[in-house]
């Protein structure tokens, strides 16, 4: 990857921040800087955008966002099961980056134009040029993907429910708003732009002074934000597929209404005119009932899955108590997070297969059709019996096998 940022551009950079402190709303001062930024990353595009403060919303400071054609691709590649380092790849060949600033940044005084470049390079070799957001968002997509139930997994086979998974993604991407005096410290010691363009004494200082600020948030972080995020973006599709498309609608509009970013602020008005009535063309295409034709899409993709994974026999198979004991063996002899990925996969393979017998006994008329080789009763004390194995699984203790290398594994599974 070749770099061009020498001292003029430095200067530049500064030279603009320095134009945005005085004028916030100086679109020549952002133009410069997309020219800068593309002079020093050749064969990159670069939007920058400063988003207007309105009170009384807390600071973001900055976010760096990829295409979303890469987030989807990405989402593409947890769900077919991709190995991390292919995501890690696809994050590497994004080329149009979507910058956003906090114009409070530019309204505080004690921050000056060495420190306001010096957050920038932070956050651009944060996101753009780190393995470390990629990694995670991989990891926590794959665990939260894994855990929901098979109809979930059947509407994230289609396009646009896909989509959905795209706000835990983008959420990544605000500047972490969980820092303290340890933490500084590690982000300084992993900073590779702040070290070798000269900028790491103004990164710890304006860190610091942005954590002593009033106006900065206490959040979450980054990997209790993705996982939270997917949890609720599931949560969403649940909702809108049996029939709670009230709860969905209200979920998104409470976003957008509390959203800061124009850029998600996008995705979201997109998801959401992608399932309910919001336009004259939308209403047309589908006679009304544009609501109600992506919940039948919803079930028929869940009736497809359905066959695919399990067949449609009047027989079903029976679920042999050795694969499950078998489980038990196998968390015992995990050595790396693939295997656990692998284990807790298969565990919740051994879950849909359960509730869809459940949910056929349930039925009257369908039960007829078909015959399960368990009771209700067995159903219930091997999905106790999995869920157990399932904590196992996420608790064990896995060696590190290499630590020279730091893998920041998410909060609650290192072991």
């Amino acid at each position: 990857m070749k770099i061009n940022l020498n001292k003029s551009n430095l200067d530049k950079i500064e030279a603009t921040m320095g134009m945005l402190k005085n004028d916030h709303n100086n679109n020549g001062a952002t133009t410069s800087l997309v020219e800068i930024l593309e002079d020093s990353f050749p064969g990159y595009k670069f939007n920058v955008t400063v988003v207007p403060y309105d009170e009384p919303r807390k600071l973001f400071v900055m976010s760096v966002y990829p295409e979303l054609s890469t987030i989807n691709k990405i989402i593409d590649a947890v769900m077919s099961n991709k190995n991390t380092d292919s995501i890690k790849k696809l994050w590497e060949e994004n080329k149009v980056w979507t910058i956003e600033i906090d114009e409070q940044l530019f309204t505080m005084d004690e921050l000056s134009e060495k420190e306001l470049t010096a957050i920038l390079l932070h956050e651009l070799g944060h996101v753009v040029y780190s393995n470390s957001l990629p990694s995670r968002i991989s990891l926590i997509l794959r665990y939260e993907v894994i855990k929901t139930n098979f109809r979930n997994k059947a509407m994230l086979k289609n396009n646009f429910f896909r989509d959905i998974m795209s706000l835990p993604v983008l959420d990544a991407c605000i500047s972490d708003g969980k820092r303290t005096n340890s933490s500084i410290k590690e982000e300084l010691k992993a900073d590779k732009f702040a070290k070798k363009y000269g900028y790491s004494k103004e990164l710890a200082s304006v860190l610091t002074k942005l954590m002593n600020s009033s106006k900065y948030p206490n959040n979450l972080d980054i990997d209790e934000k993705i996982s939270k995020d997917t949890a609720f973006s599931l949560q969403m599709l649940d909702d809108f597929r049996t029939r709670r498309d009230n709860l969905t609608k209200k979920s998104l509009i409470g976003l957008h209404e509390n959203c800061i970013s124009p850029y998600i602020s996008d995705v979201l008005v997109h998801l959401e005119s992608g399932l309910f009535e919001n336009s004259d063309t939308s209403i047309s295409v589908y006679s009304g009932r544009k609501t109600e034709f992506m919940q039948e899409l919803a079930d028929k993709m869940a009736d497809e899955y359905i066959k695919e994974a399990f067949g449609f026999k009047k027989k079903l198979s029976r679920i042999d108590p050795n694969d499950i004991d078998y489980i038990e063996i196998k968390i015992n002899s995990m050595a790396s997070e693939t295997d656990r990925m692998m284990i807790v996969s298969y565990i919740h393979n051994k879950l849909d297969i359960i509730e869809y017998y459940s949910s056929i006994l349930r039925n009257p008329e369908i039960s007829k059709k078909y015959y399960i080789p368990h009771s209700e009763e067995d159903l219930k004390i091997m999905t106790a019996r999995l869920y157990v194995l399932r904590d196992m699984a996420m608790k064990h203790k896995i060696p590190n096998q290499n630590p020279s290398l730091l893998i920041a594994w998410p909060a609650g599974y290192e072991g």
